[in-house]
């Protein structure tokens, strides 16, 4: 996907709207599944709860996003799972790492995923754009810039990882930045790292990356196929 477009997804106009339900499986933290229509969810500071409808014209309750584990949304075009989750940041200074895991949990939009790592993007709010794909918006309300958060998640971490942003402007040094912190996650000493430190990943590859990583993994393992 070019960064062209996905910039293009920030800031233009959507068709959807944002009181529209779609079909949704709410998974609780407390195990319990409810089924039926709910509304996208929404990482704005005022937005703390989903709006749910067992049936299209049915009686509309809601959910906190913290009683909330995960999401799985049906459209026409296909199925979007978000995921209710702390975030992570480690990163490499002065020859020392640090890394520190947020309190507050965040809704991250899977855009890949397979058994070896998830990719997730993380913006204000989520809306259908004109193709019916699931989108991520954030808007400029500081007179600076708008971005969406990239992540990674593998088996056995707490807690998916930022590894870049989409800006709507440019950001000196981030490319390097994010090689910096790419590096640290998957490692150096090894082929993953080496086609890092080579620049054959930049920003908008991430998805390619994580599946540059299934890859290798697997043929490490013996197997050859990627789960789309």
């Amino acid at each position: 996907m070019k960064k062209a477009l996905i910039l293009l997804f920030l800031f233009m106009a959507f068709v959807a709207n944002a009181n529209e339900y779609y079909k949704a499986k709410i998974q609780l933290l407390s195990g319990d599944v409810k089924e039926g229509y709910a509304e996208l969810p929404s990482n704005r500071i005022l937005d703390g709860a989903i709006k749910f409808k067992e049936s299209e014209k049915g009686k509309t309750t809601k959910f906190k996003n913290d009683d909330i584990d995960i999401i799985l949304y049906t459209t026409e075009a296909g199925k979007y799972l978000f995921e209710r989750r702390n975030t992570r940041i480690a990163i490499k200074s002065f020859g020392k790492e640090r890394e520190k895991t947020y309190k507050s949990k965040s809704w991250l939009l899977v855009r890949f995923y397979d058994p070896l790592i998830t990719y997730y993007w993380i913006g204000q709010t989520y809306l259908i754009d004109e193709e019916g794909d699931m989108v991520a918006r954030t808007v400029d309300t500081s007179g600076t810039w708008a971005d969406i958060s990239l992540f990674y998640r593998r088996p056995g971490e707490d807690a998916p990882t930022l590894m870049a942003s989409f800006s709507s402007i440019t950001i000196i040094g981030a490319e390097k930045k994010f090689r910096k912190w790419a590096m640290l996650y998957f490692g150096e000493d090894n082929e993953i790292g080496q086609r890092i430190e080579n620049k054959e990943f930049k920003i908008e590859n991430m998805l390619e990356l994580a599946k540059a990583y299934v890859a290798y993994k697997k043929k490490a393992d013996g197997v050859n196929t990627i789960q789309e």
